[in-house]
């Protein structure tokens, strides 16, 4: 009997590391010196499009997150093609700690996934963006 309860117990536990995550990586590379944005390959599902429903950035200033711009969240979505990555020009990108918060459909409308990249961007002598990754901030 305790068997059984220790093997209950023990499966039960394991369960909950079989969820899909919740937040998964944004790729991000920087493109006409400014960070472009895409989708990982392996969440392309095949003859689906990916929908780009909504950004939302965040500066850190001031040892604090604060939200400095975000897209409209309202149908119709763009569709990510596939390989391609995404850039906003109307964010007037500067050099700093930026996280990025991307949500997108993938496959059936039901399907919605959050992709998150914390990012530091830096000019280099010449006057462009350099992109390296920082650890996940904690809000």
């Amino acid at each position: 009997m305790i068997k059984k309860g220790v093997i209950a117990a023990v499966l039960l536990a394991s369960g909950c590391h079989l969820e899909k995550p919740y937040v998964y990586p944004l790729d991000v590379v920087i493109r006409d010196n400014a960070p472009c944005f895409s989708v990982p390959a392996g969440m392309q599902k095949k003859g689906h499009p990916i929908l780009n429903r909504g950004i939302s950035v965040a500066k850190l200033t001031e040892g604090k997150w604060q939200n400095i711009w975000y897209s409209d969240l309202q149908p119709p979505f763009a569709i990510i093609p596939t390989g391609k990555c995404v850039s906003y020009p109307e964010i007037d990108w500067q050099e700093g700690d930026y996280s990025v918060l991307m949500g997108i459909s993938a496959g059936r409308e039901a399907e919605k996934y959050r992709l998150v990249n914390t990012m530091r961007l830096q000019k280099n002598r010449a006057g462009y963006f350099t992109l390296s990754e920082i650890p996940e901030p904690d809000r």
